[in-house]
């Protein structure tokens, strides 16, 4: 019979056959084609059974999603895959907690599926499997399987995306004779259908994997086709876990595991779940940017949770980390501007993406930050603009690299006012932002710094850190505008509260300026310091200009210099 099947034959087919095409609408040849196909027609309680999606003609394929349903009374899901290399997809779990909704789909009966290319990967012509399913059979009758709707998304973003209703169906009968599977592939009676594809795969299926224990260290490697390491607890605790999986690598320190360890009440034949689910391009929320910005996902979407369970199924998930997982983005370094990095994570509240920050490793191209709390998180790329700061600007470039870590903010969305003055506020923020450190939730030390002010957490975080003073015992003039000695002097002390050393210039660096005697005693040392560490250069005709207000492009430029350091 032909590919492109007729509707009345296509009726006549169900109940003898487990293989229907259809193309969308009755579309002429040319048009894309679906084959739904089942690896037996009947199968007892326990046995597996694998239905497939197969489309013909199709073209300049980047990425799809659809939608099946099953009786849920006569089959039990276990896994889904893709036969298409060089992506992601998303997959129904039914052990994420909280379930997502696609999630609560599948306890409906209703499988929805995704998958996406990833950069700038061609799109995919001709035939390929759009997925297996693999059910268990569970009770005794008829079993039916339905695809519903496919959307297929081209790889030219202009091209429209084709959606189809194929109404497909494959029907399988389960007896009651409680017999399990003899063939691990689910052989037996094909019923003139094929598996296709990687049927014998379960993409995002937990993980059964081995454990190396070294250095106090334990390390586990998922597979391409998973998404969740199940470890046995007794063989991690007290160890670091590292889990990689394909753009991720996730550390979860030993007192993480000790935490959730706590809260159970029998640790015998516990394990440690590990979850890190790839969401496609499709399902993932796109991120927004404000004028004069473009941003962009560098990679992958990551689900992640990570949760102990004991023998007896109670299982304790780790919501609030506290900095117990760290998180290695691995990136292509070809495909981005990596200096425009960042690692973000999806607020729910918000129904926006959220900076989180990221060390940036670029002789690995990697990015590593460490959590505070688990969602989904992803690697962001984003280019900002001002419109009063021009391409040939001194400071254009750099101006992009602190906008993308939100080291820097104009004054308007479109607008950085280059040459207007920094505040003292403004200039804390900036380091503590600088050196992400987290704001502080204690009183202010100084009276003109009122609770509510916006730079307040970040003036307390920084006098906490030692990093600045006031310009009394009491008083912080936080509007008052910073000087270049001043700044000179906090760029020091942020220097070494990061870990940096002193090169012991002492003063001697000011003898290089005509005005090397005009900075204040106070500020001589750091003065000299900070030109010596390359933090700040003189202002041209050999003078340093201490008491001149800082402008907002210097003080960029010198927070640069500082985080290069």
């Amino acid at each position: 019979m032909s590919m492109r099947r007729k509707w009345a034959a296509v009726t006549t087919a169900l109940s003898l056959c487990a293989a229907v095409w259809i193309t969308p609408g009755g579309a002429a040849a040319g048009s894309p084609a679906y084959e739904l196909t089942a690896s037996r027609t009947s199968l007892n309680i326990g046995q597996e059974l694998r239905v497939t999606i197969t489309g013909e003609q199709l073209v300049d394929l980047y990425g799809y999603d659809l939608e099946l349903h099953f009786d849920t009374s006569r089959l039990e899901y276990i896994g889904m895959s893709t036969g298409i290399t060089g992506g992601f997809s998303i997959t129904p779990d039914p052990n994420v907690s909280p379930p997502r909704l696609i999630d609560e789909k599948l306890a409906q009966g209703d499988i929805l599926f995704g998958f996406t290319k990833t950069g700038d990967a061609s799109g995919q012509s001709g035939q390929a499997t759009l997925g297996t399913v693999i059910f268990k059979a569970k009770s005794a009758g008829q079993a039916t399987v339905t695809l519903g709707r496919v959307k297929l998304i081209p790889a030219d973003s202009k091209a429209p995306a084709v959606t189809a209703s194929p109404e497909l169906e494959v029907r399988a009968s389960v007896s009651g004779s409680g017999e399990t599977d003899g063939d691990p592939t689910g052989g037996g009676d094909t019923g003139g259908g094929s598996s296709g594809g990687n049927a014998g795969q379960q993409p995002n299926a937990a993980a059964l994997t081995e454990v190396e224990v070294k250095d106090g260290k334990a390390s586990v490697r998922l597979p391409e086709s998973a998404s969740t390491a199940i470890v046995p607890f007794d063989k991690v605790s007290g160890h670091e876990l590292e889990v990689q999986a394909g753009q991720l690598a996730m550390k979860v320190k030993p007192e993480l595991l000790a935490a959730l360890a706590a809260r159970a009440n029998d640790l015998k034949g516990a394990t440690v779940e590990v979850k890190m689910v790839p969401v496609t391009r499709l399902a993932a929320p796109a991120p927004t940017a404000g004028a004069g910005a473009k941003i962009k996902i560098a990679g992958v979407v990551y689900d992640l949770q990570v949760t102990l369970r004991s023998a007896d199924g109670q299982a304790f998930d780790a919501g609030i980390v506290s900095g117990g997982i760290q998180l290695t983005f691995t990136y292509d370094a070809s495909t981005v501007d990596e200096s425009l990095l960042g690692v973000y994570y999806f607020n729910e509240a918000t129904k926006a993406w959220a900076y989180v920050g990221g060390t940036l490793e670029p002789a690995s191209g990697q990015m590593t930050v460490t959590l505070e709390h688990l969602s989904r998180y992803a690697l962001l790329e984003l280019d900002k603009t001002y419109a009063d700061v021009p391409a040939e600007h001194w400071a254009y470039r750099t101006l992009k690299v602190l906008s993308a870590r939100h080291v820097v903010n104009g004054v308007t969305e479109t607008e950085f006012k280059p040459n207007g003055k920094t505040t003292r506020a403004e200039f804390a923020a900036m380091l503590v932002r600088s050196l992400e450190l987290a704001p502080s939730a204690a009183p202010s030390p100084f009276t003109d710094i009122a609770a509510s002010a916006w730079y307040a957490s970040d003036v307390t975080a920084a006098y906490q850190a030692g990093i600045v003073q006031g310009v009394s015992l009491n008083e912080f003039a936080p509007d008052a505008p910073m000087t270049r000695e001043q700044m000179a002097a906090l760029l020091v002390r942020a220097y070494k509260q990061n870990g940096g050393q002193a090169t012991g210039a002492g003063g001697g660096g000011l003898l290089a300026f005509t005005d090397g005697s005009e900075v204040s005693r106070w500020a001589q040392a750091e003065v000299s310091e900070a030109i010596a560490l390359g933090l700040m250069k003189g202002k041209g005709a050999m003078q340093f200009d201490p008491g001149a207000d800082a402008v907002r492009a210097e003080t960029a430029q010198a927070i640069l210099n500082l985080l290069k350091k």
